[in-house]
Parts: C-alpha cells; structure tokens; sequence
C-alpha cells in the first residue's frame, strides 16, 4: 500500500530517481535562458538593433517547435494570443515551459512513502481465568462501557503521560459518523459532534464481541509500538465527568446492573512483549485481551486498607498495598463486590 505525501525538494532529492531530479533541473536551466533570450530579443527591438547576434535571435525565434528528450517542444511554431504589456505575442514556447515546469515539479514535491494497515480484535479471557475468583461467577458479571476509538502508540512518557513518537488509530467507533474530533460519550457537553449513546457488552464471548466490534483495516505508518490506548471520552471546558453514566457493571450476587460515571477518559495497554514491529506493506491484527473475573470481584473488606474503602481482602497490587477498585457495593457487613477497569493484555499476528 502506497501512501502519497508532500514533502520539501530537498526529501524529494533524496527520494526519487535521479532521472527525475535531472529532469527538473533542465527544465529550470530552459527557463533561464529562453528568459535571458527574451531580454535580449526585447533590446534587439526596442533598439533597432540589426546586428548578427539579434538576427540570431530573431531567426530562432520563428523556428518550427522541435521536441526534445525533457518531453516538450523548443521554438515556436504559432505565437499565443496572449499579449506582451507592449501589446507584443509572448512566446507560446515560454508558456509551455512554465506549464511542463510546473507539472513535473509537483510531481516531483509528491514523494510516495509505504504504509501498514492493522484491525483490531477483542479477546474475552475471562474462562479461562475464573478459576482465580471463585466468588465471580460467569453469569452474573459484565462490563459494559462506552469507547470511541482505539490505537497504537510508538512509547509514552512515564511522567506526563503523553504520547512519544507516531500514534495511529486502528478503530473508531461508528456512532462517530468518522468524526473523531467532533466525537464524545453522551453526556459530555464539548465538543460538539457525534454523541456514543450505545454501551459496549466486554462479557460475551470474543466472537460476539468482534461481530459488534466490525473492526475494519485502518492504514498506519510502519514503526515499532510498544502500547495500544483506548479513548473511553474527551474532557473539554473544566467538565470532568459525563452527566449520565459511562459504565454498566454487574458483579456476583448483584440483582441488577450499577451504574457508574468515569472521569477517567483514557486506558492504556500493558506493553506490547515483544514489541509490534510493523513494516511497510504489513497486515496485522492487533487484540487486546482482558480477564473480567479480575477486574470485577467479591469478598470480605480489606482489614488493613483506611486509605482506600473500595477494597477487597486478598485483592492485593503488586507492591502489596490494598488494591484501590473504581467502584464497590456492600451487599453485607462482611462481604462486598468491586469492579476496576480490566488490565488490557496486547498482542499481534501477520495476516
């Protein structure tokens, strides 16, 4: 897959071939002289000037067009209607110049780099996880949640969180109607644009999930990423937070779904182990896998956790601290259920 950029001439000399730079240093060196000739043809009249070198001048100048290798015409067979200020013919061999100049310099600021394309594909992992949560029950937990585009990232600042390098969207929701600055959950008062309205269900099987997901090849630049990030809103004008819920989740021993506002509007992905490397002409399918019997959870409160009440005993982070979750409903003095965001596992295959 060819992708066509402009770029500055001097890219374009080190990208293209030679015979084509060649080409339009010539044309520029035509330019010139026949220039200089017309100064000199303008002397030779406005003078009166009868010596040889304006005879010369004079008689190339009534030369019959004779094609050259740089594919135009020298001479000038007809003179144009278009006038000289001195009410004069200008020379139609100037005319063809400028416009052979000009098409074969914009071909040459056109320079063709390679591109990519990627599709993205969701992995239900939750069954073969479950067994690591035997209070959460496949049938009694989902996640539903609201996302407007996913995509891959070359690397991100470990302070400030920002993107670092090339980033590529490889899916944007359709309720987007393809506006992806315009786009924002329902809710969210700026920008204006399309709204998401419809939640998307994370605990149906992978093939049910896809079928909705209608993932589609979306072009990106070859480079090596290292994360995929997902946009969950967009936070404009101080509003932090949608005013309807962004989430549904539903944990065991819950009647019914909880409702829950996120102002967080942004998930990234573990680290792509090893990185994706994708060269020019690939095909890939990007995944994210996510386990929901460790996102959403259930047991006593955490005994030794004052800072963080959405806690859960035996729910512990890597460094040991109580695992903060985003979200907990008490369903009795010693047993509550919590829901966090699932960890996204990312991964990538050829096509």
């Amino acid at each position: 897959m060819l992708r066509c950029i402009a770029v500055p001439v001097l890219t374009v000399i080190a990208v293209q071939p030679l015979a084509l730079v060649l080409q339009v240093l010539k044309i520029s060196l035509r330019v010139l002289r026949i220039r200089k000739r017309g100064h000199r043809l303008q002397l030779c009249d406005r003078l009166t000037i009868a010596g040889p070198r304006c005879a010369r001048l004079h008689a190339r100048r009534e030369q019959p067009w004779q094609h050259d290798g740089l594919g135009f015409a020298t001479g000038n067979p007809q003179r144009s209607a278009i006038q000289h200020n001195d009410g004069r013919p200008m020379d139609q061999e100037m005319t063809y110049l400028r416009e052979s100049a000009s098409v074969t310099l914009g071909i040459a600021l056109f320079a063709c780099t390679g591109s990519a394309s990627a599709r993205l594909e969701l992995v239900n992992q939750t069954t073969a996880a479950a067994a690591r949560s035997p209070d959460a029950g496949a049938d009694s937990t989902s996640l539903r949640l609201k996302m407007i585009a996913v995509y891959v990232v070359e690397d991100i600042d470990p302070v400030t969180q920002d993107n670092i390098g090339r980033s590529a969207m490889i899916w944007l929701n359709p309720e987007c109607a393809d506006d992806i600055s315009g786009c924002n959950v329902a809710g969210m008062t700026l920008p204006p644009g399309p709204r998401i309205l419809q939640y998307f269900d994370l605990a149906r099987p992978s093939a049910e999930v896809n079928t909705e997901l209608n993932s589609q090849d979306a072009e990106i630049e070859p480079a090596t990423y290292r994360y995929a990030r997902v946009e969950l809103c967009k936070s404009y004008g101080g509003q932090r937070q949608a005013e309807i819920p962004t989430m549904m989740w539903r944990g065991p021993g819950l009647a019914a779904e909880q409702p829950f506002v996120s102002g967080d509007c942004g998930r990234t992905s573990l680290p792509f182990d090893p990185p994706l490397v994708v060269a020019t002409g690939d095909a890939v399918a990007v995944s994210l896998g996510y386990d929901l019997a460790a996102a959403i959870a259930a047991g006593a409160p955490h005994p030794s956790a004052p800072h963080c009440s959405f806690s859960i005993a035996g729910h512990d982070d890597a460094d040991g601290a109580a695992h903060c979750f985003r979200a907990c409903v008490d369903t009795a003095p010693d047993h509550r259920v919590c829901m966090d965001f699932p960890d996204l596992v990312p991964g990538a295959a050829r096509r």
